[in-house]
């Protein structure tokens, strides 16, 4: 829920109106722990191959990488009742380093993770993906579609309907 998903760069609607959900979400979140990536880039991020595909957004430090203030203040509150909270800044659409670092988080233990964000038919797919091949026998993954956003409506249905056919089930 960084804002140049939302406002910024990559500005989306439908991501505007899907935050207030991931805030409900994490307001009413129970769970253990809460893990959230950042795609984070750098001043050279036009140069890279990503890049020259993809208009700037997400540079380190600019407001556009920031968390969107709302879901920033509910991480926060989930943190004072008690919920330990993971912050992955990742260069490119999937973090490699996800479900290691979910696995330090959760144990040897089997689990349940799900996954919301922007955008479902990019960032979303690629991080779920990555998880379920790699932790695939100790986790129940997935994807509250309402907590979602594609870059179209199009994109994310067809990445919906991708994960579910990868046994990610969709809420």
């Amino acid at each position: 829920c960084q804002n140049d998903f939302i406002t910024g760069s990559l500005a989306n609607r439908m991501a505007v109106k899907k935050v207030p959900n991931i805030v409900e979400k994490i307001r009413n979140f129970d769970g253990d722990a809460i893990i959230y990536t950042m795609d984070t880039h750098w001043d050279d991020y036009p140069d890279t191959k990503e890049g020259k595909l993809i208009p700037s957004h997400c540079i380190n430090g600019t407001d556009g990488w920031k968390l969107q203030t709302e879901v920033e203040s509910e991480i926060i509150s989930a943190n004072l009742r008690g919920i330990r909270i993971f912050q992955i800044m990742k260069p490119t659409f999937g973090s490699t380093s996800l479900p290691d670092d979910i696995s330090k988080v959760v144990g040897n233990e089997e689990f349940d993770i799900e996954f919301v964000g922007f955008c479902t038919d990019i960032c979303v797919i690629a991080n779920v993906l990555i998880t379920k091949t790699a932790v695939y026998n100790k986790a129940n993954i997935s994807v509250d579609s309402n907590c979602c956003a594609g870059t179209t409506t199009e994109r994310h249905e067809a990445a919906l309907k991708t994960m579910s056919s990868c046994l990610i089930e969709i809420k």
